[in-house]
């Protein structure tokens, strides 16, 4: 009996280390993502290769710059002289710095910090309240770019026509975002200050699915 339940804690563990490392890996992919769109904004890319950023990076590799292991993302490239563009994210203290260039032009290193300031260290109600966001998840049947909204009422209601069963919602212990139904958790969103996203991996027919509020981009 000792082993069953040693066996099925085991199991249990697993699962949610799995996704609470899933959910970083989200984190720190639209974290490189808005450093790279930083980068191209700055350096004048042109629109349509910035476009090509919500892509899915061609190459995901660890590296190591002066002693430090790097997580790289790179998108675009794909032939010399092309465009490219490539983010670090420093393991050891969370810097990130961009490279980037094309035919005979290379910038950077250029060192991305650039926290919005409505993006509060810990989630707050007003925070919350205040601001329009957006829902995402590739389980919906129908898919928009912007997502479909979510909103968060001053008096704990959810308005949102896409998470069954969601009524209420409050801030839990670990600045992460609870949504309920009848005082149950039914979704439990991780916060991210850099990104000012919300990330939850919920089991979906059997399998794992990923639901993303960010904020609306016209905010």
């Amino acid at each position: 009996m000792k082993k069953i339940v040693f066996g099925v804690f085991l199991a249990i563990f697993v699962i949610a280390n799995a996704g609470s490392q899933e959910i970083k890996q989200s984190f720190q992919l639209e974290l490189a993502r808005s450093a790279a769109k930083a980068f191209c904004l700055k350096f004048e890319f042109p629109s349509e290769k910035i476009k090509q950023l919500n892509e899915s990076p061609f190459n995901i590799s660890s590296v190591n710059r002066e002693e430090h292991k790097v997580i790289s993302y790179r998108w675009l490239g794909g032939g010399r002289g092309n465009y490219y563009v490539q983010t670090e994210i420093n393991k050891d203290n969370n810097e990130i710095v961009v490279y980037g260039g094309y035919s005979h032009k290379e910038f950077g290193p250029w060192i991305y910090n650039e926290r919005k300031k409505r993006n509060p260290e810990l989630l707050t109600k007003e925070f919350l309240i205040n601001h329009e966001f957006a829902l995402f998840s590739p389980v919906f049947s129908v898919q928009f770019k912007e997502g479909f909204p979510i909103k968060f009422l001053s008096n704990n209601q959810v308005i949102t026509e896409n998470l069954a069963l969601v009524t209420k919602w409050r801030i839990g212990e670990n600045n992460n975002l609870e949504l309920l139904s009848k005082n149950k958790i039914v979704y439990n969103f991780m916060y991210d200050s850099q990104s000012a996203y919300l990330i939850a991996i919920q089991k979906h027919g059997g399998s794992q699915v990923k639901f993303e509020i960010k904020l609306k981009k016209d905010e």
